[in-house]
């Protein structure tokens, strides 16, 4: 299975690339599909906080992207890689972690937006040393990723 091979830390960098441009092509995607439904998908919170204090703000929540990753995909995947669960009990949690950090983000709907992107991130997180037991690499994958995605995220709504 292509989870089980971990890249070298050259290609987890664009690993990390993919990530952020299939997160941040969803996100877009889906929020376009749902408002042409007439869902109007409330904004994440804390996002105005973020376009008033500018850069200075968003860099001050680093250690919040840091412990969202921590507490709800690394150090419970982590745990469960070195239990030696199965894959299927390991992408279950996945799921259920990324049904929890949507829903963190607000409303329901956020569960479709920002809980798949959770996926994507618990799936890198495996994917580039997490299921081979190099925790410290999965974890910097994730963390950079999601770091890039609000970066870019920021830059594109603060225009």
């Amino acid at each position: 299975m292509w989870l089980n091979q971990e890249p070298s830390w050259k290609a987890t960098l664009l690993w990390i690339g993919l990530c952020v441009k299939v997160n941040l092509t969803y996100s877009f995607g889906m929020i376009w599909l749902l408002g042409s439904f007439g869902v109007d998908v409330p904004p994440v919170r804390g996002i105005e906080d973020i376009i008033a204090g500018g850069l200075t703000y968003l860099f001050s929540r680093i250690d919040d992207i840091a412990l969202e990753e921590l507490v709800l995909r690394v150090l419970p995947l982590a745990a469960l890689v070195w239990a030696k669960w199965p894959l299927t009990g390991i992408l279950a949690y996945a799921v259920f972690s990324s049904v929890v950090f949507g829903g963190i983000h607000g409303s329901t709907y956020h569960i479709l937006v920002q809980g798949v992107t959770g996926f994507a991130y618990a799936l890198l997180f495996l994917k580039c040393g997490g299921l081979q037991r190099n925790y410290f690499k999965g974890f910097v994958a994730v963390f950079v990723a999601h770091l890039l995605f609000n970066g870019i995220l920021f830059a594109i709504l603060a225009i």
